[in-house]
């Protein structure tokens, strides 16, 4: 990936976002696909009390010709898009790092999404020299007690901080453009942090941080009152409140915090009126519409090469036997009603 196709990549995302709606509204292949989600595995190796997936030891994956012959078909079609690698955990493959390298060698813009378990440090270095944008790690707690409350995986602290550091320390070696995100999901066990995540970060001088509300566990079957009976739901507002306005201070001052300033504040709405922000949270829309618009410009590929418009909804086809713009041509326009799986 070179630095007209990251430009080229940025152009084209603000072009199809900008005509999602008029899509909508009238030819749904106005627009091509501006969020590409590639779930390598089905599995994890961490064991989240917010997250299901680890249970989950079954799958059939395609095989690695399948996912560069996919890739090759998206940036044919797409251009020089952003696409992201996920799972589960997408370091369970044995050749993701190969899976990555053919997608920056297309051009591709890639983010990697990873629970920092398997980044051993050669794979921090071929990362970096992949011309990998972004490379996002789960850390939810800045002791190493509360993020083991969380993730369930002893000496998992220890080992993404090596992470970060190799990272850092090839990304200069390199000269490289890599990007650093890290990810904490605020729920109770881990509010009284959220602050001092913030402090660290900006004192490590490393990454950038986003926030993320708890939500159901995934893999669970979608249930908008799930929240009531949850142990991870906070239920204390008024320190939700605290917290944010500590957040949005440290906003304002510069700190490498990623959520906007009205994502963070959004987040007391969250707490304060489930009934009401559910919806908005779980389609990831904060506009708070009715109708869900991921049909109209998102793809997930999961790992047996299932293509959906969500992580939700049932498969619109498989990339094993059609190519990702057939499927896309002739997707159903979900959008056009009430979504089923927030019924």
């Amino acid at each position: 990936m070179n630095r007209l196709d990251h430009v080229r990549a940025r152009v084209l995302g603000i072009i199809n976002s900008r005509l999602a709606p008029f899509a909508a509204r009238g030819d749904k292949n106005l627009v091509k696909p501006t969020y590409i989600c590639f779930k390598l595995s089905e599995r994890c190796n961490s064991k989240c009390i917010h997250c299901d997936i680890w249970k989950n030891q079954q799958e059939d994956p395609l095989t690695i010709h399948e996912w560069f012959r996919t890739l090759d078909n998206i940036r044919e079609w797409v251009g020089p898009t952003h696409v992201v690698f996920t799972g589960g955990e997408s370091f369970l493959r044995r050749d993701t790092l190969d899976i990555v390298k053919h997608a920056t060698g297309l051009g591709l813009v890639c983010e990697v999404l990873t629970n920092g378990l398997l980044t051993e440090r050669h794979h921090c270095e071929e990362l970096v020299k992949a011309n990998v944008d972004q490379v996002t790690i789960s850390l939810d707690g800045v002791t190493p007690e509360t993020h083991f409350a969380v993730r369930r995986v002893p000496g998992m602290y220890d080992k993404i901080l090596r992470t970060l550091d190799d990272l850092d320390e090839f990304r200069l070696k390199h000269k490289a453009r890599l990007k650093i995100l890290l990810k904490m999901v605020i729920m109770r066990p881990n509010l009284h942090e959220a602050v001092a995540m913030a402090d660290w970060v900006k004192a490590k001088g490393q990454a950038a941080l986003r926030y993320q509300p708890i939500e159901q566990s995934y893999a669970q079957a979608e249930n908008l009152n799930w929240y009531k009976d949850s142990d991870l739901w906070i239920t204390d507002v008024a320190r939700v409140k605290a917290v944010v306005g500590e957040l949005v201070q440290r906003k304002q001052a510069g700190f490498p915090i990623r959520n906007t300033v009205e994502n963070l504040q959004s987040m007391i709405q969250y707490f304060e009126n489930p009934d009401r922000e559910m919806r908005k949270v779980q389609n990831h829309d904060e506009r708070g519409s009715d109708l869900c618009l991921s049909g109209v410009s998102s793809m997930v590929i999961a790992s047996n090469g299932d293509v959906r418009w969500c992580f939700q909804m049932s498969p619109a086809g498989n990339v094993k036997t059609h190519r990702p713009q057939e499927i896309w041509k002739n997707r159903p326009e979900c959008w056009k009603q009430p979504c089923p799986w927030f019924g």
